[in-house]
């Protein structure tokens, strides 16, 4: 059997023909065994004559991925049975296959190439003769590489808010198919067309995350990610308390919601001068699991001289930004 599932067999008489063949396939892992549905038989048939020998096999052209064995057939029929060299054409000139090759070597008139290499394309040339006759019968072998897909930045991109982001997708690698599709994904959802280069012209918030860029051919497919992170983003108020109009003696709440990146840190300040420092004043501040900031002020039993110009203020080492609002309280 040669390495890539063929059953080779030389030196033919009567007996074979009366023989049925079926092909086994075991699973190395599983161990599951199929056998093939059908059988096969040939005939045997003897020439009366000396006759020049004869191609059987059309094939010129073989492809194989990089890496894969590959075999060569050069099958011919003759009276006497025809003696087989195999050569490697050299430009114009025909370089005898030397036995001493580990890698590529004769299995009966077939060659086998085992981890195939680009540099074993080309044409390969097998002649047959006896003494009858010579044939030649040139073979082409086409080395494919495996698809290859980079993204570029690779890995991991930090970029600041508002800024552009550009994101190339490089393919390598040969193909039958030379016809490629890209696309563009987002944290497993397509969101680009399949463009080389996806750009994000001023990075928001919700742009971070982890981007693919997914190859796909007839018979191959690859991707590559590179994960958009956040860099230094000014601050942003996404909630901010409102003006109030209330009488004394009830509880009340201010509150503001910020985000950015450094996380920031949210100050209160009334009338321009920090929160009264009693316990009918209570602050907290928390961090959401998406990175906001949500801070308030809770004041218990309302008095008159709570009433003034409340401000937030949400700060990071980029910046800050602040909300103001006025509590009227009579």
């Amino acid at each position: 059997m040669l390495p890539t599932g063929e059953l080779l067999i030389r030196r033919v008489d009567d007996e074979d023909k009366y023989r049925n063949y079926q092909c086994r396939a075991v699973n190395r892992l599983t161990g599951t065994t199929l056998l093939s549905g059908g059988r096969a038989k040939f005939t045997v048939t003897e020439s009366p004559v000396d006759s020049a020998p004869r191609p059987l096999e059309k094939q010129t052209t073989i492809q194989v991925r990089k890496d894969q064995p590959v075999v060569l057939p050069c099958f011919a029929e003759g009276n006497p049975p025809p003696a087989i060299r195999w050569f490697r054409q050299d430009h114009h000139q025909l370089r005898p296959v030397p036995d001493t090759n580990d890698r590529i070597f004769r299995v009966g008139e077939c060659l086998t190439i085992l981890h195939t290499e680009e540099s074993d394309a080309g044409r390969w040339v097998c002649v047959a003769n006896n003494s009858a006759g010579v044939e030649r019968m040139d073979l082409t072998l086409h080395v494919t590489s495996p698809l290859s897909v980079v993204v570029q930045p690779s890995g991991q991109l930090t970029v600041d808010v508002g800024a552009k982001a550009q994101l190339t997708c490089l393919v390598s690698g040969s193909s039958p198919h030379p016809t490629t599709t890209r696309s563009w994904l987002k944290d497993g959802h397509v969101i680009g067309p399949g463009t080389e280069t996806l750009i994000l012209e001023r990075v928001q918030r919700e742009d971070a995350g982890m981007y693919q860029c997914m190859v796909r051919t007839e018979d191959d497919s690859a991707q590559s990610s590179l994960q958009l992170r956040l860099g230094a983003a000014h601050p942003q108020l996404l909630y901010k308390f409102i003006y109030q109009t209330m009488q004394p003696g009830p509880p009340v709440s201010l509150k503001c919601i910020a985000t950015g990146n450094p996380t920031p840190h949210i100050t209160w300040h009334l009338d321009g001068f920090p929160l009264p420092q009693n316990d009918r004043f209570v602050i907290g501040q928390y961090v959401t699991l998406h990175g906001d900031v949500i801070s308030h002020v809770n004041i218990s039993n309302v008095q008159v001289e709570d009433g003034g110009i409340y401000r937030c203020t949400a700060a990071n080492r980029v910046g800050e930004v602040s909300h103001s609002a006025e509590m009227r309280v009579y």
